[in-house]
């Protein structure tokens, strides 16, 4: 095994090269989920801000504003995407680790020949 295989793509990368793709989608996604999370904050705190009442009636409106809702289910859903890519970057770590051990082991074996 020389490190490489093909992708679903049709590409052939090596598994390093396939490491640091899962790598920087992990990153992407968490930029994502940061930015769509501020966001929905941000949509929280109008609403909570022109909605009248005291605090507990205006927290109530502001989570049932309907720009909130949307933000938050965006946010959510990225959030969601993060979790995937952090367990996807694992599983390719775990992948690529396993081939550095092979590999490791066959230098040892050629030297002890």
């Amino acid at each position: 095994m020389d490190g490489s295989r093909p992708s679903p793509l049709g590409h052939n990368r090596s598994l390093g090269q396939l490491k640091g793709d899962a790598d920087k989608a992990v990153a992407d996604a968490k930029n994502r989920a940061k930015r769509l999370r501020r966001e929905a904050d941000a949509k929280y705190d109008l609403a909570y801000l022109a909605a009248s009442g005291q605090v507990k009636e205006r927290e109530a409106k502001a989570r049932q504003d309907r720009a909130y809702i949307l933000a938050d289910q965006a946010a959510f859903e990225a959030e969601c995407a993060y979790e995937v890519a952090k367990a996807e970057a694992s599983a390719a770590e775990s992948e690529f680790e396993e081939w550095r051990t092979a590999e490791a082991t066959k230098r040892e074996e050629m030297k002890l020949r």
